[in-house]
C-alpha cells in the first residue's frame, strides 16, 4: 500500500500522512472489538484489512485536498505565512466535511444491520463488520481534525523557508545638518 500511495503523491510525506489513519483507525476498531467481547479471528482480520483500505482512501482524499489548497495558495501568491497556511487548510478541510461524513455514515449505517442480526452467519458477520464500525468513527475524527493540523506543521517550515528575507533595517544615524552659508 504504501508504494502505491507514494508512486500516487510522489513523496513520502505525503504518503505518511495518509498511512498515519490505518492505526488510528485501528484504534477505533480496537476499541470496538473489545465492547463487543469480541475475540480475535480470521474474520475480525478481514473486518481490520477492509478497514485498513478505508482509512487509506478517506485520508487520501483529505491530502489531496489539502495538496490542492496549498498549490493554488502558492501559484496566487496568497501563502505568505503560517496564518495563510492554516486558513487555507481550514477551507480545504471544510470542503472535505460534507462528502466524508456522507461516506462515513453510508459505511455506519450499512453496518448496523449486520450488527444488530440475530440470524444464521451473524456471529461471523458481527466480527467483520465491528472493526469497520469503530474504525470508522474514530478515522472520521482523525481525518477532520489531526490531518489537517499534521499537514500544517507539516508544509510550515516550507513556507518559512520559501519566506524572501526582509530588507535589513538601517539604523537611524545622526542627521545631516545642513551646511550654513556665511
Amino acid at each position: 500500500m504504501f508504494v502505491i500511495l507514494y508512486l500516487n503523491f510522489g513523496g513520502a510525506a505525503q504518503t505518511l500522512l495518509v498511512m498515519t489513519g490505518v492505526p488510528f483507525a485501528a484504534v477505533g476498531a480496537i476499541w470496538t472489538l473489545y465492547a463487543a467481547g469480541f475475540n480475535t479471528s480470521i474474520a475480525v482480520w478481514v473486518g481490520m484489512i477492509a478497514l485498513r483500505g478505508v482509512a487509506a482512501e478517506t485520508a487520501s482524499v483529505m491530502i489531496v485536498y489539502l495538496d490542492e489548497a496549498w498549490t493554488r495558495g502558492r501559484e496566487a501568491g496568497a501563502l505568505a505565512s503560517v496564518d495563510d497556511l492554516i486558513q487555507a487548510s481550514l477551507e480545504a478541510g471544510a470542503k472535505r466535511v460534507r462528502p466524508l461524513l456522507m461516506t462515513v455514515l453510508t459505511n455506519v449505517f450499512g453496518l448496523l444491520p449486520v450488527l444488530l442480526d440475530d440470524g444464521v452467519g451473524s456471529d461471523v458477520a458481527k466480527r467483520i463488520a465491528a472493526p469497520m464500525w469503530g474504525g470508522l468513527v474514530s478515522l472520521t475524527l482523525l481525518t477532520l481534525l489531526v490531518i489537517p493540523a499534521m499537514y500544517v506543521v507539516w508544509r510550515s517550515p516550507q513556507l518559512r523557508r520559501a519566506a524572501p528575507a526582509a530588507p535589513p533595517a538601517v539604523a537611524p544615524g545622526p542627521a545631516a545638518e545642513p551646511a550654513a552659508h556665511g
